[in-house]
């Protein structure tokens, strides 16, 4: 059987893979591929993003100077080469040309009804509309680069579909996407991907009267006894371990610390109240006063913890590693030695912390290619 031929096939409908197939679809005749199952839904990360909320994009995207960070170079400086131009026209497409209403807290852009369903469903709705679109339940199984053909399971049969150009937005394993297929990245040079912004094991054991309370302070992560992150924010006591923005971010320094240096140990010190500050012991918490009680030699103020794992994908908002962003010309996300394939979103080697700053690339990203192949 002849296999089926369109101008663009996308597989992944997540922020990249919507973005682009709406872009492509309006000249051209477009494949949107997402697996298939009893939760077949397009757009799914979008709708647990920002605790459903979906905090999407961060003001520091359109003003690279202002995040430059030092322990994320060169990935920084990688991303944001070709970033502002098509940061700034991707929300302009969402305001004008969709008619998508967002607003402002501080750095974060929200829906302006707070739901991430509102995008998720402008996006969804709009590639309805698409003539020129076919959405297929599916599950890529081969890539044959050669041929401009892809294998497709549907329903249990293989088919063959053919393409002029293909763009991958795989996504990563984050979420507990243990069907996720590496096999399929085993043609381009990439990082095995670990869990990143989640939660933190300890080795320290955890008291039952500390789980489940909140205590906010400064976060501090070193490594080999060398400062690499800090952070002001709020701390949750698990079981195994602590959880909370701060942590989630440190996940990204610390990761990055263990691709140098395998070796590395790390400890986290969690200051809640400054030395200097004049506090009645009897204004504690109940939990920091049995705390206390029970721990003597343990300082007022401060947690002192020891690293001893991340918790697993199920738990992490994104996956750390991917393909290296070498690969890939940043300016129209085409991979260098692969022509006609193009590649966007958390599939990539790209690893910010939390505050809509790795949606906002999957988006600006997926723009760039739907551009380029329009």
């Amino acid at each position: 059987m002849e296999a089926k031929s369109y101008d663009v096939i996308v597989i992944g409908s997540g922020p990249s893979g919507l973005i682009s197939s709406l872009l492509i679809s309006k000249k051209k005749k477009v494949l949107l591929v997402e697996k298939g199952g009893h939760d077949f839904v397009l757009g799914k990360r979008i709708l647990v993003s920002g605790n459903g909320r979906a905090n999407f994009f961060n003001e520091d995207l359109l003003h690279e100077e202002e995040y430059k960070d030092s322990l994320l170079s060169p990935v920084h400086d990688i991303v944001f080469s070709e970033m502002n131009n098509y940061a700034m026209e991707f929300l302009s497409y969402l305001k004008d040309e969709l008619s998508f209403p967002y607003e402002k807290e501080g750095k974060l852009y929200y829906p302006y009804f707070n739901r991430s369903e509102s995008l998720q469903n402008t996006l969804v709705q709009q590639l309805k509309r698409s003539k020129n679109l076919t959405v297929l339940s599916a599950c890529l199984k081969e890539i044959d680069e050669k041929n401009h053909t892809v294998v497709l399971l549907t329903n249990g049969k293989r088919e063959e579909y053919h393409y002029k150009d293909l763009v991958l937005a795989l996504g990563g394993r984050s979420l507990d996407r243990e069907d996720y297929d590496s096999s399929l990245l085993s043609s381009f040079s990439s990082y095995p991907f670990s869990p990143c912004l989640c939660p933190v094991r300890v080795k320290e054991k955890m008291p039952p009267y500390l789980v489940k309370n909140r205590l906010r302070g400064v976060l501090t992560l070193f490594s080999n006894g060398k400062r690499l992150y800090q952070e002001e924010g709020e701390l949750l006591f698990k079981e195994d371990g602590i959880s909370g923005i701060c942590v989630f971010d440190s996940t990204v320094y610390l990761l990055n610390e263990l691709r140098k240096n395998k070796k590395a140990t790390f400890t986290y010190e969690f200051r809640y109240m400054d030395e200097k500050m004049d506090c009645s012991y009897s204004a504690y918490p109940y939990f920091l006063r049995r705390y206390l009680e029970e721990h003597k030699d343990a300082k007022r103020g401060v947690f002192t913890f020891t690293f001893a794992s991340l918790y697993s994908f199920k738990e992490s908002q994104i996956s750390y590693g991917g393909i290296r962003l070498s690969e890939i010309d940043m300016n129209t996300m085409e991979a260098k030695n692969h022509p006609h394939i193009y590649l966007a979103g958390e599939m990539l080697d790209q690893n910010f912390h939390c505050g809509g700053y790795n949606m906002g690339l999957a988006f600006v990203e997926g723009y760039k290619a739907g551009r380029r192949l329009e």
